[in-house]
């Protein structure tokens, strides 16, 4: 069975100014999040290895004794769904060597894969403003490596630019691990692990960015083999230029699929501040070849808007390529597609209420984008309720899956965070498009919100509900349920502590009208510690 990733990044627009920056709460920056898309393939986080999905939920503003360096907990499928017994995990015990400081932001980025060829999937969590020595915000990624019996001490590495094997030297502010993927780039069923440093210097271009990719990395590996990618070097076109945040958000996917058994992936990278065709910070997406030998830069090709096949146009701070996602969406026929984000799109005179554009994998891979016929999606568009705003971000996240139990075509969920519900501002919402017939089928789209068809809260003003997305068959009856992250979510009266809530699929897609959604804080019984203010409960 073949298997997909999805990554998506958080990012927002400086407005008035050529740059692109993430988005922050206090000190803490919530994103770049890449997920195993669970879909037709079952390629599902299983993290103890029961043949249930597990759900893995960053909590980087916790504090862990007296600094906030961040924590993340890990919720076990089971029949009734998602245990509330949680396995935390954070810097400084369970092996992961370090010591904890205020400002790590550990659990702001999450990715899982086989990195070490068992049948428990593998957890990669970032801690992106990691002060390392005196090298602030340099980053690192931890990798806790899943077993029967769930994350042990013996099995977890800590990688920086100074573990052995990892290219280039430890760089402040590069923000190592901003974006995470998983994926398997030469078709060996072991997955490599890409690290995003959007805000990496090339040379004397200031956040140009850098994606470095780790080959196998298992947990008895002694020295890692990596390859590095920046635009410009090994074949990647382009320049590396101020504020391109190359590697801002990633994803695998097997876009070139030649025959049956072509198993590698390729990856894709976004560089939402690329000026592509001089066009301030349009945004643009590459993607690099895989291959037995695993991926390369040689025969890389750079996607913007202005690329033949590509629906639209590059305008001023559209952000193309902010989130990243792949999944059999435009035919049943094995191959992925990729979805691209562009949250701050305008449609029509409505300024930033974003777009989502479809480009069809096929044997000649994404070089041809105009077979199959590339598809867009937006609010008020063939069905997709609601309409479209001004500062929606429709887009800024996604997630390709596969909610039906039944068919090969995939789903896509849409993240629209800044949606207000009702005269509730910033409350956030989902919309989830199915794939019926070989196709994405907008008219069939469903709209998710607190409060809304008896998903579980109330929308509230800032809540950015589906500002973090995530999926899996959580209850093991064989279809995929959607995990939805509000970090910003006040739990009572505690201002933005966090929490998730899981809406259920009935075999054929989303259902939270005849089946309740499972709403999840760090009040809710049995889950560890209480909610507090700025934990930030519900990155995905």
């Amino acid at each position: 069975m073949r298997r997909r990733r999805t990554t998506t990044a958080s990012a927002r627009r400086t407005v008035g100014a050529a740059t692109l920056t993430l988005l922050m709460a206090g000190a803490i920056v919530l994103g770049g999040v890449a997920k195993p898309a669970a879909a037709a393939l079952g390629a599902e986080p299983d993290y103890n290895c029961d043949g249930v999905a597990d759900l893995a939920v960053g909590v980087p503003g916790e504090s862990v004794g007296a600094v906030t360096s961040g924590i993340v907990q890990v919720f076990y499928g089971s029949p009734a769904g998602l245990a509330a017994n949680a396995t935390t995990l954070r810097i400084g015990v369970a092996g992961a060597a370090g010591t904890p400081a205020t400002g790590d932001g550990f659990g702001s980025v999450l990715a899982s894969g086989n990195f070490d060829d068992d049948s428990c999937t593998d957890l990669a969590v970032a801690a992106p403003g990691a002060d390392l020595g005196a090298i602030t915000d340099a980053g690192e990624v931890y990798v806790f490596y899943g077993s029967p019996t769930g994350f042990t001490s013996a099995r977890t590495a800590r990688l920086t630019r100074a573990t052995s094997g990892i290219p280039g030297n430890n760089q402040a502010g590069e923000h190592f691990g901003r974006a995470l993927g998983a994926g398997d780039a030469n078709g060996d069923f072991v997955d490599e692990l890409a690290i995003g440093a959007p805000y990496r210097d090339v040379a004397t271009a200031v956040d140009a960015g850098a994606v470095v990719v780790v080959n196998d990395p298992g947990y008895s590996s002694s020295n890692y083999h990596a390859t590095e990618y920046h635009e410009g070097a090994g074949g990647v076109p382009g320049v590396a230029e101020n504020n391109d945040h190359f590697g801002a958000s990633i994803t695998f996917g097997n876009f070139a699929l030649h025959d049956v058994s072509d198993f590698s992936e390729e990856l894709a990278i976004g560089a939402p501040g690329e000026n592509a065709d001089a066009v301030a910070d349009s945004g643009a997406v590459f993607v690099l070849p895989a291959s037995a030998s695993g991926l390369t830069g040689t025969g890389a090709i750079m996607l913007s808007q202005n690329s033949v096949g590509v629906p639209g146009s590059s305008e001023r701070g559209d952000a193309f390529g902010f989130a990243l996602t792949a999944g059999t969406l435009l035919g049943a026929d094995g191959v992925s597609d990729l979805a691209v984000g562009v949250p701050y799109e305008d449609v029509g005179s409505v300024v930033d209420a974003g777009d989502v554009i479809v480009l069809g994998g096929s044997t000649a891979g994404l070089a041809d984008a105009l077979s199959p016929a590339p598809v867009t999606l937006y609010q008020g568009k063939a069905g997709i309720p609601d309409v479209a705003e001004r500062g929606d971000h429709f887009g800024q996240t996604l997630i390709a899956t596969h909610f039906s139990d039944h068919t090969s075509q995939g789903d896509l969920a849409i993240g629209v965070p800044l949606e207000d519900v009702g005269t509730v501002l910033n409350a956030g919402a989902v919309v989830v498009v199915p794939g019926i017939a070989g196709a994405l089928a907008p008219s069939h789209a469903h709209f998710f919100a607190q409060g809304v068809l008896r998903v579980p809260g109330t929308s509230e003003s800032g809540d950015q509900f589906a500002s973090q997305l995530n999926a899996g068959d959580y209850d093991g009856n064989g279809a995929v349920d959607l995990a939805v992250g509000a970090p910003y979510e006040d739990v009572g009266a505690t201002l933005d502590a966090g929490a998730f809530t899981v809406l259920w699929s009935n075999g054929v897609t989303i259902d939270s009208y005849h089946s309740r959604g499972q709403a999840v804080s760090q009040d809710t019984g049995g889950v560890p510690d209480t909610a507090e203010r700025g934990d930030h409960f519900g990155v995905l």
